[in-house]
């Protein structure tokens, strides 16, 4: 309806009852499956569509901003740590490279993303959907992460993910990749696990648990 305030008046009644995790997988993520479907139908013009990815982006700014810092980043993390047997161990963060397999709704996916995971844990870097698939592997090679979340919002982008794990897998065999089909089925699960993915979510709860466990097992030597 092009109401940015009727946007912001949905998501503080549903915030309300339910958890941000279902705010996102169950308003904003539809929100995009259906401007990315009407847009392929010719029932949204691109002006929509934009709209459509402007008031999802300045409502992922609001929630970011309400979220409190964590300690982590209020500590100054310049000064080290003075630690004694009695001190717990704090192990490093673990570092995601986010990327979109097609556009900016892609991208906007794994913003939501990122809010879900937990910050004093997690270090999720998202790469812009304007990057070539070369420049992805490139940027892997040079950062290490530990992990690649590839976000893939239908319909569409299938092809461009199913690609980009193949890239991945034969240049990083040891690579962990969870890929996010997130708002549709599981019918595309099975090509894009076999193109070398590890994992696929449909959900982003269902990613973020899978991104947990892959997180725990060590790579291979």
């Amino acid at each position: 309806a092009m109401d940015q305030a009727e946007a912001a008046e949905i998501v503080e009644e549903h915030l309300k009852t339910q958890p941000q995790e279902q705010l996102f997988d169950g308003v904003l993520i539809p929100a995009l499956n259906y401007a990315r479907s009407d847009r392929e139908l010719g029932r949204l013009t691109e002006d929509g569509e934009q709209f459509v990815f402007r008031a999802t982006k300045e409502i992922l700014d609001d929630l970011n901003s309400l979220k409190p810092q964590s300690s982590s980043e209020v500590s100054d993390s310049s000064q080290p740590a003075t630690i004694d047997e009695n001190s717990p161990v704090i192990l490093p963060k673990v570092r995601i490279l986010g990327c979109p397999a097609q556009d900016e709704a892609d991208e906007l996916a794994l913003l939501m993303f990122r809010q879900l995971l937990d910050c004093t844990k997690y270090e999720v870097e998202i790469i812009s959907d304007a990057m070539l698939t070369a420049e992805v592997v490139a940027r892997i090679g040079e950062q290490s992460p530990a992990m690649i979340c590839i976000a893939a919002v239908p319909p569409g982008g299938l092809a461009q993910t199913r690609y980009l794990c193949k890239r991945l897998r034969a240049r990083f065999p040891n690579l962990k990749i969870a890929v996010g089909r997130w708002g549709t089925g599981s019918e595309d699960s099975n090509s894009i696990l076999l193109a070398g993915a590890d994992k696929v979510g449909t959900t982003m709860i269902e990613t973020r648990e899978q991104m947990i466990q892959l997180s725990q097992i060590r790579p291979h030597s």
